[in-house]
């Protein structure tokens, strides 16, 4: 027998169910701004890799004539050493580290829409708990019934309460992944 307490914890455990759901859907358009933005600059950062690594080959050249005519020493071990920002450089546009670089614009209104379906999401489940909690676990299951959740993780104890009556926005409820 469900109680009001059990009804919380299942909308909650929803609720977080719909967060990470947004959060996937999010990370997944990010990543497809990313690979696309990459794309969309793909023939300049091949050309920057080149000059890298031809730069890359004109250090190692003069490092190694410093060291054969013995007129100096490379220290190396320096972070900010030319070779070390070289290499920092060449792994920059060989990894996917573009995105912590460059604020990809599409990425910032991905980021904004998702933040505020969070939030919408959010504010509904915690107004349907409150719905819920303001009436007996029979008509909370009804409730939840017919906005189209699966209860039959609920089984009914008849409880007395009074009633509220809110809107319930059920797109914001069920996180589906919309087709562009």
């Amino acid at each position: 027998m469900a109680n009001k307490i059990q009804i919380k914890k299942f909308l909650e455990k929803k609720q977080q169910d719909a967060k990470i759901k947004l959060n996937e859907m999010e990370s997944q358009e990010v990543n497809e701004a990313v690979i696309s933005f990459i794309s969309t600059h793909e023939s300049d950062i091949k050309k920057i890799k080149i000059l890298l690594g031809s730069l890359d080959r004109v250090f190692d050249g003069f490092i190694s004539m410093v060291n054969k005519y013995e007129t100096a020493v490379y220290k190396s071990e320096y972070s900010n050493a030319p070779g070390n920002r070289i290499d920092g450089l060449i792994r920059f546009f060989n990894g996917s580290n573009i995105k912590e670089y460059f604020a990809i614009t599409e990425v910032k209104k991905i980021e904004v829409k998702y933040k505020k379906l969070r939030e919408e999401s959010y504010a509904t489940y915690d107004n349907l708990i409150a719905l819920c909690q303001a009436n007996n676990a029979a008509d909370s299951v009804k409730i939840l019934e017919n906005l189209g959740f699966d209860i039959s993780e609920i089984e009914v104890k008849k409880e007395e309460c009074t009633a509220l009556v809110t809107n319930i926005d059920v797109s914001k409820l069920f996180i589906v992944k919309e087709d562009k």
